[in-house]
């Protein structure tokens, strides 16, 4: 009877993790290859996702090694958006099939 109760109590709680930075990464992804055309307008709404938070990501680079995108995204990248962080100590980096995003944790 416990095994089913006690799990109850935490069906309302927040997730303990953020998941956010690979969701991004992956739609980022998906986007930078299947839609580059909109590209730009997503990587505004990444950019606004972060505003309320400590944490947020300051550049969106292509890979090294990767050479499949199509010629509209590798215009818009790499991407600049806020500043980057004076000590490397608070910059964390989250990579996807094709696309390298570092966040800046220092906020």
């Amino acid at each position: 009877l416990l095994v089913l109760i006690i799990p109850l109590f935490s069906m309302w709680s927040f997730p303990q993790t953020d998941q956010s930075l690979l969701s991004w990464a992956q739609r980022l992804d998906d986007v930078s290859y299947a839609r580059p055309d909109v590209l730009t307008r997503e990587l505004e709404k990444f950019d606004a996702f972060y505003t309320s938070m400590n944490y947020f990501p300051y550049k969106v680079d292509i890979k090294d090694g990767v050479t499949v995108l199509p010629s509209a995204t590798l215009t818009i990248l790499p991407w600049n958006g806020r500043s980057a962080p004076s000590r490397s100590d608070g910059v964390q980096i989250h990579e996807s099939d094709y696309l390298s995003i570092s966040f800046n944790f220092t906020g």
